[in-house]
């Protein structure tokens, strides 16, 4: 009975620890960069583990090269648009690649113009209003000593 509950279970527990270790990739375009998250397949971050970025524009080249920081996270900077391959490798026989594709415009989101302050018009009210104010409290001060 317990040989057949062991041979049973075996299976599944061997599957579930393998899964703890799949490598997958979040990607998140964050102009003017693209942010790769490398996890192990239980939420761990996959730490200082090499990390290649082929462009679009040379693809048997690489663009840059480098290491994912000690929470899995590696950010590198697209000089175009087009589909962008990146490969996470651990070195201890887990790698993950991907193909993203960079808009056109991804850049133009990061220039956005810088929101603007308080017009004309609502600073001379602001001033009118501070003069009347300080106005009312002097003048209730010296009424009130009288």
């Amino acid at each position: 009975m317990v040989r057949s509950i062991v041979r049973l279970l075996l299976p599944l527990l061997c599957a579930l620890a393998l899964q703890a270790h799949d490598l997958s990739l979040q990607i998140e375009l964050s102009p003017p960069v693209v942010l790769v998250h490398a996890v192990y397949g239980g939420g761990q971050p996959v730490a200082n583990s090499r990390v290649y970025v082929g462009s679009p524009v040379e693809p048997d080249k690489l663009h840059q090269t480098g290491l994912t920081d000690s929470l899995g996270y590696f950010a590198f900077r697209p000089s175009s648009p087009g589909d962008w391959l990146i490969a996470v490798d651990d070195e201890m026989g887990h790698r993950q690649e991907m193909t993203i594709q960079v808009p056109d415009p991804f850049a133009a989101a990061s220039s956005a113009p810088a929101p603007a302050g308080p017009s004309r018009f609502d600073r001379a009210l602001l001033g009118i209003a501070l003069i009347i104010g300080i106005s009312g409290l002097w003048y209730g001060l010296r009424t009130r000593r009288a």
